[in-house]
């Protein structure tokens, strides 16, 4: 039974960004004729994806990416800050709505 590649979902991510299909048993074909089960991406762009199976079926699917190469500074606060034992800071943090935040850096 053929499965079709599933790579269509646009993302806006920060570099690199990995697609995956997580799909055995096919031979790959990238856009740019490389055949890795996965593709690196860095730049924006419309990156495309064929499988093919042993009997010839094959399915094509294709994902738009927007790399986000240079954000701007949150600010977060002052630079530096001191409390006293019994006092709180609270820090907010509120994101362009255009922005995943998938994880904190460290």
């Amino acid at each position: 039974m053929m499965r079709y590649p599933r790579i269509s979902d646009p993302v806006t991510t920060c570099p690199p960004y990995l697609i995956d299909p997580d799909l055995s048993g096919y031979h790959y074909t990238w856009q740019d004729g490389s055949h890795g089960p996965t593709f690196e991406v860095n730049e924006s762009g419309m990156y495309a994806l064929t499988i093919t199976d042993e009997n010839c079926n094959f399915g094509i699917d294709s994902v738009e990416i927007t790399i986000l190469n240079s954000l701007d500074p949150i600010d977060i606060g002052p630079p530096q800050l001191s409390i006293c034992e019994g006092e709180e800071y609270t820090v907010s943090l509120i994101l362009p709505q255009r922005i995943h935040l998938a994880g904190w850096l460290t």
